[in-house]
């Protein structure tokens, strides 16, 4: 496992947990007065993970996944390998609270991080000059994820739409683009490729 995905967790939270059809124990995190919104994201989360299973025929390589949702967090998700940390909108979701463009943003990002543990955790790419790798096809397929769980936002219709492909295209017709393979050393370099073209350029050619 590559190091940058091994994350603990310690916390005054509350779970609620389940187990997929493949036996994977399953739990969500949340404080405590906000657990009754992790219910969403368990009930997708679990159909997704076993939904990426079947389609790679490649088994989630671990016997447990939690996701644990954070007031305060650098990204909206980080892909830590059987501790997916999110903000807090990403995750939880209440039909009597939240809006239709909400619960969006839930299925995107939990189907876009559990891909992530094929894409990026099982098979990493050797140096952040490949960020694509990572983040284009994870950001590609977690359009199966919203499939399968919200069929009726029709997200792979979207693709190229003005908040989807549509903005890579934009910023890479100009002639100061950068290539998807860009050579990176210091953090400050590596975190400037997690960007739009390395996220959505690679739904345009998917």
């Amino acid at each position: 496992m590559s190091t940058y995905l091994n994350a603990y967790f310690i916390g005054d939270f509350q779970c609620k947990e389940d187990y997929t059809d493949t036996g994977i124990q399953f739990r969500v995190w949340s404080q405590p007065s906000k657990l009754n919104s992790t219910d969403y994201s368990l009930a997708i989360g679990m159909d997704i993970l076993v939904k990426f299973e079947r389609l790679w025929e490649i088994p989630y390589q671990l016997s447990k996944m939690d996701m644990v949702a954070l007031p305060v967090h650098t990204s909206t998700g980080m892909e830590n390998w059987g501790l997916i940390l999110y903000r807090e909108p990403y995750m939880l979701y209440d039909p009597d609270v939240n809006t239709p463009a909400e619960k969006k943003g839930v299925v995107v990002l939990v189907g876009h991080e559990i891909a992530h543990m094929w894409f990026g955790n099982w098979v990493t790419m050797e140096w952040w000059d490949h960020t694509w790798l990572n983040e284009g096809i994870t950001s590609y397929f977690e359009s199966y994820g919203f499939l399968w769980a919200a069929p009726e936002y029709q997200l792979r219709d979207q693709f190229f739409l003005k908040d989807h492909t549509h903005r890579a295209m934009r910023l890479d017709e100009h002639g100061d683009s950068r290539p998807l393979v860009t050579p990176v050393g210091f953090y400050s370099e590596i975190s400037g490729v997690f960007d739009i073209l390395a996220y959505d350029k690679v739904k345009k050619h998917s």
